[in-house]
């Protein structure tokens, strides 16, 4: 019998749940949770999966078109060779970005410095500038403009061309302007003093490859771009999010558990020469040693700093296998839920064109009919 059925029979006989057995109460409150659960779980994918509102006028239709083309691959085989392109110039601007790091591809410029390879300069720019051309047409046909720019992805986006052209204004600054040559007045004294320019070249050299190299850092946001057209990794990113209450409780019990017992290595370890400098390099230790990692740099050397270790690395074990059943079972929910979406996408669309079919078989059957009389 239906749970909800049973409780509209409670309801309507005026009989409250508490006065069932404790077994059947049990299973009953059990299997209404587990219904609404899934009931709240499907009104919220069908909030998300909503068509998106456009206008109605001549703009409203281009915008969706756009919208359609460049978010929904499914929507049209222009639409899916375009996701494929995309896909593509993701690729080759993350291969074009390690490859640029080998020293064997760079070249030497004028002053015998080695420079970026100018082939993957170009394989560069022309992968940003599809990158930017494909953000300004998704953000032309976007519906909502501020839920667009809020988006997780879209910032991504954004990090993953904006370093390309910081570095670029950088470095057109670096080769435009020279430090002028800053001269004390002479009434101010008799000596007349000019600043070492060299120095003042360098510290700003020094604070712009500082600057750049940050920037380089978000280069690696265009890995994350493959989430837009990934199914794996958008199920690894909803993993991650839905398990979050369980994330924060294994770093929870790390945290703890590895103060305690870097704090017992370093007590135990201080009169060693060991490593164990102070309770934080102790930490790391217990980190890597709960990971079981073990890199091998700091150990402890005393007989009761091994014991310490031994339980270090089983809790270690026993703390990281306690979250990761709930992790791959909220894995295995939002796969099988994407491929049952999927299938029925699927079906609609199978539907949909059987319907066109059969419209255009009738209006045929109609004229046929016409015709005759």
């Amino acid at each position: 019998m239906c749970v909800l059925s049973f409780q509209d029979d409670l309801d309507f006989w005026g009989l409250d749940d508490a006065l069932l057995e404790s077994c059947c109460r049990d299973k009953y409150e059990t299997e209404l949770m587990c219904v609404l659960a899934d009931m709240e779980s499907e009104c919220m994918d069908m909030q998300e999966d909503a068509p998106e509102i456009f206008r109605d006028n001549c703009m409203g239709r281009y915008q969706k078109c756009l919208w359609d083309l460049i978010e929904k691959p499914e929507s049209s085989q222009a639409a899916n060779i375009v996701s494929v392109i995309s896909m593509m110039f993701v690729l080759v601007s993350t291969v074009g970005m390690s490859l640029n790091t080998l020293q064997g591809l760079k070249v030497l410029d004028d002053a015998g410095e080695p420079r970026d390879n100018p082939l993957l300069e170009l394989i560069e720019a022309i992968c940003i500038v599809w990158f930017t051309l494909e953000f300004f047409i998704r953000l032309t046909g976007s519906p909502d403009k501020c839920s667009f720019l809020k988006n997780g992805m879209n910032i991504i986006d954004v990090l993953a061309i904006l370093p390309y052209y910081v570095e670029l204004a950088m470095a057109q600054r670096s080769t435009g302007q020279k430090p002028e040559m800053l001269v004390e007045p002479a009434f101010m004294s008799q000596n007349t003093t000019v600043l070492d320019n060299e120095a003042f070249e360098e510290e700003e050299d020094d604070s712009l490859q500082g600057l750049l190299q940050v920037f380089r850092v978000f280069k690696l946001a265009r890995i994350l771009k493959l989430a837009r057209h990934s199914r794996g990794l958008q199920s690894i990113i909803f993993t991650l999010t839905q398990s979050a209450r369980e994330l924060g409780l294994l770093i929870m019990i790390l945290v703890i558990t590895g103060l305690i017992f870097s704090s017992l290595a370093f007590y135990i370890e201080q009169g060693e020469d060991s490593g164990f400098t102070d309770i934080p390099t102790a930490f790391y230790w217990v980190i890597i040693t709960m990971t079981t990692v073990g890199y091998g740099d700091i150990f402890p050397v005393s007989g009761l700093g091994k014991f310490v270790g031994t339980f270090c690395a089983i809790s270690g074990a026993l703390t990281m296998s306690l979250p990761l059943p709930i992790i791959v079972s909220n894995f295995e929910k939002y796969y099988e839920k994407q491929n049952r979406d999927d299938k029925l996408k699927l079906r609609r669309a199978r539907i949909a064109e059987e319907k066109k079919k059969e419209e255009s078989l009738r209006m045929g059957h109609f004229g046929l009919a016409t015709s005759k009389v």
